[in-house]
């Protein structure tokens, strides 16, 4: 996450080689329009990808200026192309359109572009094209891509399309997922285009041997052999590419008051504007916030899990603002009716095509269905769930993947675990700022403004309208869902499965288990910072009861969470008091004595580790791992050879142990599941964690 962070202050907006093509590609429209090497680096995209025909370049590049109204996800651009053939050979490929579409990363520093960054949008179009964009099954459609391309070290991209013409020729103008009202044709073909495309790329176990596994990912095509996920690396899984999404929004679900979105309160304050508050969660989930947002990144990852069977690729964000219709008669051949033969809610056929494929990747079926549909009205959805339901099973079952509707109802509801945490927390932060601007109170669901009507608004103001709409869409969605198909039942029996919370044996934590058990009793006590911080002191000669110290420290911030920052200066001060025990004896006996106390410490590679950095950056080095979840043994080395002062010694370890436990401390109270960068196991977390509650 912290390298995410980096990324974006550091390298957002510098142009790097594409992990793709070695090309340093454009990351904003200026880039090819207002820039004379604009031509010839348009001109090498396009050659790239064998879109260009012999002896032709790119001329000159106008921008259109169009206004591209919808879609948060990019900055967005069409241009006007102008070729030079006169050096073209006679017989060559097709010239691309004069008309592109581009699409960039958001350029604003802001909470989109962070987004954007940590659910990983970029590489998951980008791959998208690369791979599968040209093996579709029908009848899954897409605009033609003629460049695609992205950089890991800013997390820039850049993809240049055909550029659709809404309201054209035989394609409809663009719909929008609030401003339009949902059709029930028009989702029952989304459920038959979906399936087909989840039922083709169907994720399969890792292959035993490298020759099954290169039948299943080379095969006959997409049709014929479903690719296996686990060999083609190339293509990202849902738990990876939103791990670090889940961070941001377990903080925001602690921070912002999930508890106060699930008792229908701003910020505690009942009675503000029940009429837009029209969610309801499970009454037995009323008071679990916490728990649940601990529990969401594991639920998620488990879901993932292929040997279950319900895996697939998908393009996880089919809603109408993701889609382009047609508006001719359906072609011969193409028939959504046949796909669906035999159904007696068989709908007339609706033609389309995909784009914003910025979230593709193999998931949970169950969880990317809970997604699509949690965008629509909720009373629209509460009447059509279950035939949207069976539409899908149908075409699973059409194309040989058999599924019951009890296994796909468990992922389906556990799925809505992401938009509860995702969608309460952020509802708290959209209501505030409209408070703040006097919008809140008179906010209606279904708001007239959010569809157009009304005096004309600025786009800022509309986009947030429509924001608290969609948000208020999706967490009624979630609720009715959770309620409909018993969240908490599939989360009590998920909890039972994989041995976490009340199902969770408490292991003993070191030799120390019994005295640790006693002690947090009183994790609430004044006192118990104190007994922390003085564990941590003597931890620095035992070594052994890391574990028994980790969550005394743990317990003592969850048994008073407002004195986080004291418990965290306080276990500072322990660690440096532990650390001035040692170094005394140091000065004392000799280097020797650590040689001969801690020999296993000294053969580490944590020793190694801080060993290396302080060499390298010297007093800086010594600060640095300090500030890191290792050892602290080194800094005292290091700092005698140094011939620095015992007080210039420990003001060090204590700076950097102050800055160690403050983050750690933060995080525990707001994000727990995030200390498992620090080295800390999940076991550790929820045995203090349960231990509190007990207390």
């Amino acid at each position: 996450m912290m390298t995410t962070i980096l990324r974006m202050l550091f390298f957002r907006g510098r142009r790097f080689s594409g992990e793709l093509s070695g090309i340093r590609f454009p990351v904003r429209l200026s880039d090819l329009t207002a820039s004379r090497r604009g031509p010839a680096l348009l001109t090498a995209m396009l050659q790239y990808g064998g879109h260009l025909p012999e002896g032709v370049r790119v001329r000159a590049i106008r921008d259109e200026a169009a206004d591209i109204r919808d879609g948060v996800k990019g900055d967005k651009g069409v241009i006007t192309v102008e070729y030079d053939t006169s050096a073209a050979k006679v017989g060559g490929l097709p010239l691309p359109p004069s008309r592109l579409f581009l699409k960039f990363n958001v350029g604003k520093l802001g909470a989109m572009r962070l987004l954007v960054e940590t659910s990983e949008c970029a590489e998951c179009e980008c791959l998208f094209y690369r791979h599968l964009a040209g093996r579709l099954p029908s009848p899954v459609r897409v605009p033609t891509c003629f460049f695609a391309d992205y950089s890991k070290l800013s997390g820039d991209f850049v993809l240049v399309s055909e550029a659709v013409r809404f309201g054209e020729g035989d394609v409809a103008p663009l719909k929008h997922r609030v401003r339009d009202d949902a059709n029930l044709d028009e989702q029952k073909a989304f459920a038959v285009h979906g399936g087909t495309l989840n039922a083709t790329y169907w994720a399969q176990p890792m292959a035993t041997n490298s020759v099954e596994q290169a039948a299943a990912v080379g095969g006959g095509g997409p049709a014929s052999s479903p690719i296996n996920p686990c060999g083609a690396a190339s293509l990202p899984r849902f738990e990876k590419t939103h791990r670090r999404l889940w961070i941001v929004a377990q903080t925001i679900a602690k921070l912002a008051g999930l508890k106060h979105t699930a008792r229908r309160t701003l910020k505690g304050r009942a009675g503000v504007n029940d009429k837009f508050m029209t969610w309801s969660p499970p009454p037995e989930l009323i008071g679990r916030e916490a728990e649940l947002i601990r529990d969401m990144p594991a639920i998620l990852a488990s879901l993932c899990d292929v040997s279950k069977g319900m895996v697939a690729y998908g393009h996880n964000d089919m809603t109408t603002d993701n889609v382009y219709f047609f508006t001719d008669p359906p072609r011969s051949g193409d028939s959504l009716v046949n796909l669906l033969a035999g159904s007696p809610e068989t709908a007339p056929e609706k033609r389309f095509g995909l784009f914003d494929w910025q979230q593709a990747c193999y998931n949970n079926v169950g969880q990317e269905w809970a997604w699509n549909w949690h965008w629509l009205e909720p009373e629209f959805l509460e009447k059509h769930e279950d035939a949207l339901i069976e539409t899908l099973l149908a075409t699973y079952a059409k194309h040989g993947r058999v599924i019951s509707k009890a296994q796909f109802l468990n992922s389906y509801v556990l799925g809505t675990a992401q938009m509860y945490v995702w969608g309460g927390g952020g509802l708290q932060l959209l209501m505030s700022g409209l408070e703040k601007q006097g919008l809140f109170a008179g906010l209606l669901p279904n708001d007239p403004r959010t569809k157009g009507g009304g005096a004309k608004l600025d786009k800022a103001l509309q986009e947030k309208l429509t924001g608290a709409e969609m948000t208020r869409r999706t967490f009624t969605n979630v609720c009715a869902i959770m309620r409909r198909h018993d969240f908490v039942g599939a989360w009590d029996r998920w909890q039972q499965e994989h041995e976490i919370g009340r199902y969770k044996q408490q292991p003993a934590v070191g030799v120390a288990g019994s005295l640790v058990a006693w002690l947090l009793r009183f994790a609430a006590a004044w006192w118990f910072p104190i007994v922390a911080a003085a564990g941590t002191a003597i931890n620095m000669f035992t070594i052994i009861f890391t574990g028994a110290t980790v969550v005394v420290f743990l317990a003592a911030i969850l048994g008073q969470p407002k004195r986080w920052a004291s418990t965290a200066i306080a276990n500072a001060a322990g660690a440096t008091l532990g650390t001035a025990i040692l170094l005394a004896l140091c000065r004392e006996q000799g280097i020797e004595y650590l040689n001969t106390t801690f020999p296993l410490v000294l053969a580490s590679p944590a020793w190694a580790k801080a060993t290396g950095l302080m060499t390298t950056y010297g007093v800086g080095g010594m600060l640095l791992v300090s500030s890191m979840p290792i050892i602290l043994h080194p800094v005292i080395v290091f700092g005698i050879l140094s011939g620095l002062s015992n007080s210039a010694i420990l003001s060090i370890v204590f700076a950097g142990r102050t800055v160690k436990y403050l983050v750690m401390s933060y995080i525990a109270c707001n994000a727990p599941g995030a200390l498992r960068f620090f080295g800390i196991k999940t076991q550790l977390v929820e045995y203090a964690t349960n231990a509190t509650k007990a207390a």
